[in-house]
């Protein structure tokens, strides 16, 4: 997306986005844009982000240093929250990402579901589907 007076910057190719229907999920790019001069419509709105064929969100300089906040403290959660991968023996089944038997040698996620049932996935991407990488 290029605007006149916003200054572009890289998209991020390939994130995972939900429209406000919740239709999805969908792959589409994520861009950075800084106004680079203020907007009688939109003074404060400086910083934006734009999720390809969903839409633009405008933030104040406060409320990106906000989002930047929870963005760090959900990275760190989520590393945490990550299994270490685990060499399969064979047994497991099926990959509960991708349906490919489980082989033995493979790295493989062994995750508590929360249900008290244990869920296999491999722990390198599966049919082009991300997988926790930790």
């Amino acid at each position: 997306m290029k605007l006149k007076l916003w200054k572009n910057y890289e998209p991020i190719p390939g994130v995972t986005a939900f429209d406000a229907s919740n239709t999805g999920p969908t792959i589409a790019d994520l861009q950075v844009i800084a106004s680079t001069h203020a907007s009688d419509a939109y003074p404060d709105a400086r910083i934006a982000m734009v999720i390809a064929g969903l839409g633009t969100v405008g933030l104040t300089s406060k409320q990106s240093a906000r989002l930047r906040t929870f963005l760090e403290r959900a990275e760190r959660d989520a590393r945490a929250d990550t299994p270490l991968p685990v060499t399969a023996i064979g047994t497991e089944g099926r990959c509960e990402g991708c349906s490919r038997p489980i082989i033995a040698g493979e790295l493989v996620y062994v995750i508590e579901d929360g249900g008290g049932d244990l869920v296999v996935v491999h722990a390198a991407s599966c049919a082009g589907e991300q997988h926790r990488d930790g």
